[in-house]
């Protein structure tokens, strides 16, 4: 849980073998106002933040969907698509043996 005020990332999902490879990587942000989603493309990183409508509620569940082609982003929670890119950058196709860390090991 976030103290009122604070505005810090916590990661709670992150594929990657190290700090800036995400394929992807979420976080929670801002008093829990909702996730900040970022992917690795092969002309950098892009990062969003999506919201559900009104802040994030304690013991409520929610399901976050990303779904990534070659050329689309697509962020979905509870079933209602949040962001949705249809020029998205191309990512790397073949990543073999890729960590996947229930909140990334770089940060507290």
């Amino acid at each position: 849980e976030f103290p009122p005020g604070n505005n810090e990332h916590k990661n709670i999902f992150h594929v990657g073998n190290e700090n800036n490879e995400r394929y992807p990587a979420v976080w929670l942000y801002d008093d829990t106002k909702g996730f900040h989603i970022c992917m690795s493309t092969i002309i950098g990183m892009k990062c969003y933040d999506v919201q559900v409508d009104g802040n994030l509620q304690l013991q409520t569940k929610y399901s976050l969907k990303i779904e990534y082609t070659q050329s689309s982003f697509i962020v979905s929670i509870n079933n209602i698509k949040r962001l949705e890119l249809t020029d998205f950058p191309k990512h790397q196709l073949n990543l073999p043996n890729r960590n996947v860390y229930v909140s990334d090991p770089w940060y507290d």
